[in-house]
């Protein structure tokens, strides 16, 4: 049984309702149990391969539905790819930037997870706010990132060759996400 949505207030899940045959039912779960539920999500999607979104399959989403499944089946994948990209970082944890940036990322992921799934006849309201509110996040992360490199090189923790090849892989993967 997965949990899809979960009802926020205040930022503190109250109930998670669950998928499958018994979707009525409703399950309290504290925020630390919901944290590390996250965190587990986040290591199962980024074992999956992320794919581009190519413009032809935004074009071929012709409803305002298909586009958001577009978004909450594929969005999830690549931020918790990215996220485990930061983390191959040699000292990722110990450069603010760095933990500024997963965190962005890990919000963005939860808040796309915790969405009720899209479907015709929903109403797109929630939805809209969540990737409002992800691209406004998100517009910190590349002078975060440029931040965390040039200290990185500095400590010599990573050579120019090093900090360009990750860059270009990260900001790359992103560019598909942005559109």
């Amino acid at each position: 049984m997965a949990i899809t949505a979960c009802r926020v207030a205040a930022a503190v899940p109250r109930a998670c309702r669950l998928a499958g045959p018994r979707a009525q039912s409703t399950v309290s779960i504290s925020a630390s149990r919901l944290k590390k539920f996250v965190q587990a999500e986040i290591n199962y999607f980024a074992q999956q391969s992320p794919q581009p979104v190519k413009l032809a399959q935004i074009l071929k989403a012709s409803t305002p539905t298909e586009v958001a499944s577009l978004i909450q089946d594929r969005l999830p994948i690549h931020f918790a790819t990215r996220i485990k990209h930061l983390e191959s970082l040699p000292g990722w944890e110990r450069v603010p930037e760095i933990t500024d940036v997963r965190q962005i990322l890990s919000d963005s992921f939860r808040s796309l997870r915790l969405l009720e799934k899209v479907e015709d006849g929903n109403d797109l309201t929630n939805l809209t706010e969540v990737i409002g509110d992800v691209r406004r996040r998100h517009k910190k992360v590349v002078p975060l990132l440029a931040d965390a490199i040039a200290q990185l090189r500095y400590d010599d923790m990573i050579d120019e060759s090093f900090s360009n090849q990750w860059l270009n892989s990260f900001l790359a993967a992103r560019i598909s996400t942005e559109m």
